[in-house]
């Protein structure tokens, strides 16, 4: 059985200074270091494997061979990364910071400053219940060279709220971040069907963040988007107009959705942002935030995903079926065949949720509505 994953930060405010120094001199400081040293080696090779091999993991100087692992585990991560986002970069690309990595790297002269999540699995922690009433649990930390010591929790909103939607705590695994918060892990299997029966498709855009094939938009991002461009890169005010992006973006797939649905198909597209004549001005603009968002919702509420191949359904007129790139002008979309005329994000969501429906893919069950069926 599929299970959905959710994180949750917490601030350890209950918990001892002097514990919260030792946690992150001894595990974070130390060990970003090494990871940052060995993430900047790896680069240098051909292939990057997942699994780093003997002669490499045991370079690390003054650790143990658990904590080698751990180093090493997330410096290939860290690596391979970097390595993909390179393969997507072209030359020529009007993004100048992803020129200059690409010319850093070219030259020789790429050096990697590692400031990621360290994941501590039960070899270093376990988070045990609490037995009196001040504290929910208590996060147990071994480490090499340290006295075992224990550090308090204390659940937020936000854990509570996943709790009453069926997660549960995963006591062997946390994430620690550079600032000494820690990330929490809560695990949810994924039942299958929630009890409706009906889908729906949804065609993700710039203009218009998202529009589905039930005729459900939003049309607040583009302003924020636009105003992006006149904001200097790096200002508190650029900032604030990226958080309130993803913040609307939120917002309005949370109440702009019908969720009371089975499942959501979307289109299967990766690497939108690299060498993209538009890159200055889509710069915030993120595909896969927007997609990741539908996703996570859709998993709190055990709607299904199906994903289809993009092909031909912005160019498709979802009333008599004809293919023409010339049908689609800008945001209107008017069929040369047949006539129709409508929203070029809208046909596009039809299609997509035909062209899912109609899939050898798509699941075939009897809590389909009749409408999927005659489809």
């Amino acid at each position: 059985m599929n299970q959905s994953i959710r994180s949750s930060k917490l601030k350890l405010t209950f918990a001892n200074k002097t514990k919260i120094n030792t946690l992150m001199s001894l595990v974070s400081n130390d060990i970003s270091n090494q990871i940052t040293i060995l993430s900047n080696h790896l680069l240098t090779l051909d292939k990057i494997p997942a699994l780093l091999p003997k002669d490499i993991t045991e370079s690390i100087p003054q650790q143990s061979s658990w904590v080698r692992q751990l180093i090493g585990k997330e410096a290939s991560a860290n690596a391979r990364s970097i390595k993909n986002k390179l393969k997507r970069i072209k030359t020529g690309t009007n993004q100048k910071y992803q020129q200059d990595l690409l010319n850093k790297y070219n030259n020789k002269q790429l050096n990697l400053v590692w400031k990621g999540n360290i994941q501590l699995d039960s070899r270093f922690i376990s988070i045990e219940p609490s037995k009196d009433s001040t504290f929910d649990y208590w996060l147990n930390l071994q480490w090499k060279g340290v006295k075992r010591f224990y550090i308090p929790i204390k659940l937020n909103k936000h854990h509570k709220d996943l709790f009453s939607r069926g997660y549960s705590l995963k006591h062997d695994t946390i994430k620690l971040c550079n600032n000494g918060n820690i990330i929490l892990l809560f695990k949810k299997d994924i039942v299958g069907h929630n009890g409706y029966d009906k889908s729906i498709g949804i065609d993700i855009g710039r203009n218009k963040s998202f529009y589905t094939s039930d005729n459900e938009t939003e049309s607040l991002t583009k302003d924020i988007l636009n105003s992006l461009k006149t904001k200097k890169h790096g200002s508190k005010n650029k900032a604030k107009c990226v958080h309130k992006l993803k913040q609307t973006i939120d917002y309005l797939i949370k109440h702009n959705i019908n969720w009371n649905i089975s499942r959501i198909i979307l289109e299967n597209i990766t690497g939108m942002k690299y060498a993209n004549k538009w890159g200055n001005i889509n710069h915030h603009w993120s595909y896969s935030y927007i997609q990741n968002r539908i996703c996570l919702r859709a998993e709190e509420l055990d709607v299904l995903i199906h994903r289809i191949h993009p092909a031909y359904t912005s160019q498709t007129c979802s009333g008599c079926g004809y293919i023409h790139k010339d049908n689609r002008k800008g945001e209107v979309f008017e069929c040369i065949s047949c006539g129709m005329e409508m929203d070029a994000d809208y046909n596009a969501s039809i299609n997509i949720h035909m062209k899912g429906i109609n899939s050898t893919h798509y699941p075939r069950n009897n809590n389909l509505s009749l409408l999927d069926k005659l489809l």
